[in-house]
């Protein structure tokens, strides 16, 4: 399996950086749902995602996410 990308620089780089882009299935094991409630999320703003070439990244993390989540229930 591959890592997720992270955001390094040369002078900021360490091993536990967090990952800046998920592919959708491994975004989907830390936010479970259905494939089509992660698109229409998608369409309605609430994760954002970019493509490179054919692979569809997240850059919303998931943590974001759920508390996003958190202050629409509230």
């Amino acid at each position: 399996m591959e890592k997720p990308l992270s955001a390094n620089t040369e002078s900021s780089f360490q091993e536990d950086d967090a990952p800046v882009a998920w592919r959708v299935k491994d975004w989907r094991r830390k936010v479970p749902m259905a494939h089509s409630t992660f698109y229409e999320e998608c369409k309605a703003g609430r994760i954002e995602t970019v493509k490179r070439g054919t692979t569809t990244l997240v850059t919303t993390p998931p943590k974001a996410y759920i508390a996003a989540l958190r202050d629409i229930a509230a």
